[in-house]
Formats: C-alpha cells, sequence, structure tokens
C-alpha cells in the first residue's frame, strides 16, 4: 500500500523507488559547516550515519527532501543553490505522522544523487541549473 505521502503529492513509485529533489550549495553540500554537513554529488549513494525519524519532523537524525523542487525553496535559499534528483527505495521514506508541519516534505535513509534539474524538475547539464 502506497504511502500517503506518495498518493497526496502525486509521486510515481517504479521498482520500489521514487524521485525526490533537494536544494544544495553551489558546491553540492547542505548543513555546511556543521556536524552534519553532507555532500549531494550527482552520482553518489548518500547514506545517513545517524538514522533516527522518530525524534521529531525537523532536524538531526534523517535526510530530507521535497516532492518538486520549487518546494524546496522554503528550506533554503542561497546565491548559487541548485536542485537535485535522489532516487529512493520507498522503504528508506518515514511520513510525520499527520498533520505534518511541511507537507511537502518527507525523511529519507538513503538516496543515489542521479543529476541536477532546474527548480521545475526539468534535467539539466551538470552546472547548468544554477
Amino acid at each position: 500500500k502506497p504511502l500517503p505521502y506518495l498518493e497526496r503529492e502525486g509521486i510515481p513509485k517504479e521498482d520500489g523507488k521514487v524521485i525526490l529533489y533537494k536544494k544544495v550549495s553551489k558546491d553540492f553540500k547542505t548543513q555546511e559547516g556543521t556536524d552534519n554537513e553532507t555532500v549531494w554529488q550527482v552520482g553518489s549513494m548518500v547514506t545517513h550515519p545517524k538514522w533516527q525519524p522518530l525524534m521529531k519532523e525537523c532536524g538531526a537524525g534523517k535526510f530530507h527532501a521535497c516532492s518538486r523542487p520549487y518546494f524546496c525553496d522554503e528550506f533554503r535559499n542561497d546565491t548559487g543553490d541548485r536542485y537535485v534528483a535522489v532516487d529512493v527505495k520507498v522503504e528508506d521514506l518515514y511520513e510525520w505522522p499527520a498533520p505534518p508541519s511541511y507537507p511537502h516534505k518527507i525523511a529519507f535513509r538513503e538516496g543515489n544523487v542521479l543529476y541536477e534539474v532546474n527548480r521545475f524538475g526539468d534535467k539539466v547539464a551538470l552546472g547548468e541549473g544554477k
């Protein structure tokens, strides 16, 4: 049975996986300069080292992604930021119980960074999605 998040956000599932989006720095990083700094390099597999999704909706213990790239603008908006598409297994998702404070965002444990996209989800040549 699909997660309500996937149905609500209209995210298709293929082979038990979904494509979600993250907004990252010009250097493909999030949480820069903190203990939670993560590099989202295209072609890499990113696994959360301290997966604890039940603690609270936001904060440490999980990665977050959005159903559409432009929804990520709510969480970061620095000059030069980019968007990446991340392939995530449905079994690695965690949806905060209803009602979530951020309904377009979901937590995940591990994902494969596929490619860079523009704010509407269209694939762009590496470096052109700024």
